[in-house]
């Protein structure tokens, strides 16, 4: 009986639970019908910051400009619908950006750049920027609320920016000579437990700082500074051993702490000359006058060693030749010249007024003793240029008598009394209201040799101009030898002018008739002409007289 009953028992539980499971399920159905909403998930819409994907520019300083990419997520259950993202400025950042992204699945993302303004004088260390998210949600069981927003906040740090300086006392250095690199240094801004680290570039681009072979240092390659403040000087001081001529960069590594803690590195570079320690002269000026044919002008020679060892007994030779020559001597005694040290040699010499115009090779001797003691001679040269210009005078050579009104010849003449010939040259008797050129105004020349001359005649006719001097403009166009450039000298050169009555008396004496030919010289022809017809007819006459006397004289006979 016990267990009839008992197996009644659990028929009736089994058939009351599948009627429960039955009875959810049809509720649970009208639920989501009447709802109308579609169900994720059974924890609604939550809008968060991504702190892991959300990326800020590092080592942000103030002036500079950034890039923000924020990521938001839907980490509910629910869908988000009709979001947007508001970042505001904030603590001297600016940003201001608005972005809609619309509709977020569960667990879905959005990312949103923006670009960051840091304003120059804000404050150093870690700055808090807000994040408004605005969206329409839904609850658990899938009811729509509206206007949801949610604020989240991204931290942002702000580095300080102490712009470390550092410069070397002295940047040339001797091969296999140790010495002391004294390093001055300044900063911006406040920086905390400072250390210098010395070290050089290599050209490896997987090592950008390494031991190099050209320098090593000796003893620590790390020096501690300390605090500094805003705007403070210091100095590290390092034992170098420079082993490679050339020039080395050092990379100088400041690690420290600026004013807001944060942790920064700067690096630095600079260069070094490492130079030869034994003798070695440079020729490393040339000084000199004005070098023309026919002239004494001074040479000043600078030579340095710019080696490391002194030279002793030093002696400089000047291989002079035509066309100079030394006015006292070309030889001059040095001396001693350490390392490093330069020395001027001034000498007078004496161009030949027959030298070319065009530059000039002067080889140069110098003789020495090295550190040794041996007997050096070094070779070097010198270029010096020779330049000289003609020096172009006209005259007025010769001339007829001249009064106002009257015409006559002028002889011109041009001369060269430089050093230089000229070439291509062409005389020009330029009109001017004070007289005409009747003849050609303009003659080729051509060269003119340096002290010669050439002469051209002109015809003009004066006008009415006062008695006295009256000046005829004259124009020179030259090239110089070895230039193609042309040259253009202008002159104004004087012609007596003689009064009416010693204009005549300088006139030649003549007759009457001559005067009176002189005068009607218009006339001549005409009366030549009748002077021939009347004789002729004369001439007629008389033979027609004649003929009727002889015909009346033999008639009688």
């Amino acid at each position: 009986m016990n267990g009839v009953k008992i197996m009644k028992n659990m028929n009736f539980v089994y058939k009351f639970s599948v009627l429960i499971l039955i009875g959810c399920f049809i509720w649970c159905f009208a639920a989501t019908a009447v709802s109308g909403a579609t169900t994720y998930g059974t924890t609604p819409t939550n809008m968060v910051v991504d702190y892991d994907q959300t990326q800020v520019d590092s080592n942000l300083r103030p002036g500079d400009s950034g890039i923000l990419r924020l990521v938001i997520q839907n980490t509910g259950g629910q869908k988000a619908e009709k979001v947007s993202v508001w970042i505001p400025d904030a603590d001297g950042i600016y940003i201001s950006k608005q972005s809609y992204v619309g509709t977020i699945m569960p667990m879905g993302t959005s990312t949103i750049s923006t670009t960051l303004n840091i304003e120059g004088d804000v404050k150093i260390g870690l700055h808090s920027i807000p994040i408004y998210i605005r969206y329409t949600g839904y609850t658990a069981e899938g009811r729509k609320e509206e206007y949801q927003e949610r604020i989240w906040e991204v931290p942002i740090r702000i580095y300080g920016n102490p712009n470390f300086q550092l410069s070397p006392k002295k940047t040339t250095y001797l091969k296999d000579v140790k010495s002391s690199i004294i390093l001055d240094g300044s900063t911006k801004s406040v920086a905390k437990d400072v250390s210098v680290t010395l070290s050089f570039a290599c050209s490896s681009t997987s090592a950008p700082l390494c031991q190099s072979t050209c320098v090593s240092v000796i003893g620590s390659a790390k020096k501690y500074i300390g605090d500094l403040e805003a705007y403070q000087n210091f100095a590290v001081e390092y034992q170098i051993n420079p082993t490679e001529i050339g020039t080395c960069t050092l990379a100088m590594t400041v690690e420290y702490l600026d004013a807001s803690g944060n942790s920064a590195i700067e690096t630095v570079s600079l260069g070094i000359d490492v130079q030869r320690s034994d003798v070695d002269f440079k020729v490393v000026d040339v000084i000199s006058d004005q070098l023309s044919p026919g002239s004494i002008a001074n040479i000043t020679i600078r030579i340095s060693n710019v080696g490391a060892g002194s030279a002793d007994d030093v002696s400089i030779d000047l291989g002079l030749s035509e066309p100079f020559t030394a006015v006292k001597t070309s030889e001059k005694y040095l001396g001693r010249i350490n390392g490093g040290e330069s020395k001027d040699i001034l000498f007078d010499i004496l161009i030949d007024s027959g030298g070319e115009v065009k530059a000039y090779k002067i080889p140069l001797i110098l003789r020495y003793a090295d550190p040794s003691g041996t007997k050096q001679e070094v070779e070097k040269s010198i270029g010096v240029r020779v330049d000289g210009k003609p020096e172009i005078n006209i005259v007025l050579e010769s001339s007829d008598p001249f009064t106002g009104g009257s015409t006559g010849k002028i002889t011109i003449s041009v001369i060269n009394e430089g050093f230089v010939d000229a070439k291509f040259m062409t005389l020009r008797l330029l009109p001017a209201g004070n007289y005409d050129v009747l003849s050609a105004s303009e003659f080729y020349i051509g060269s003119l040799d340096s002290d010669d001359s050439e002469t051209e005649e002109f015809e003009i006719q004066l006008k009415d101009v006062a008695t006295g001097k009256t000046p005829l403009n004259v124009e020179i166009e030259y090239k110089e030898k070895n230039s193609n450039v042309d040259h253009t000298t202008s002159a104004f050169i004087d012609l007596s002018v003689l009064s009416k009555a010693d204009y005549d008396a300088k006139q030649p004496k003549k007759d009457m008739l001559s005067t009176i030919l002189e005068t009607n010289k218009a006339l001549i022809i005409p009366l030549a002409i009748l002077s021939y017809v009347m004789l002729w007819f004369i001439y007629k006459l008389l033979g027609v007289i004649t003929g009727y006397l002889d015909k009346k004289i033999f008639k009688r006979t």
